[in-house]
């Protein structure tokens, strides 16, 4: 983890899928409730949030600069903790 990193960066690699981006807890604010399409990149500098996709396998995620793996296909999901330090 690169704590200099941006805390997620979404991009959408293959077919639009539905994207969903809030902060955790029951009243979080939902940062992003939509379809993202081929190429689109959304890159967020609070943490922590919960993220959500409908397609894991059109879409990249980096978390502190690390690529989450998920290519099933199916929904994916992550946890993108606070900062440490």
């Amino acid at each position: 983890m690169d704590p200099s990193a941006a805390p997620l960066v979404i991009t959408v690699t293959g077919r639009p899928t539905t994207v969903f981006v809030k902060v955790p807890g029951s009243d979080g604010a939902v940062l992003l409730r939509g379809e993202l399409g081929p190429g689109e990149t959304r890159k967020y500098d609070q943490a922590p949030l919960d993220v959500v996709v409908s397609d894991s396998a059109s879409v990249e995620v980096r978390i502190y600069g690390e690529l989450q793996t998920d290519t099933d296909g199916g929904r994916g999901q992550w946890a993108v903790p606070a900062r440490s330090g």
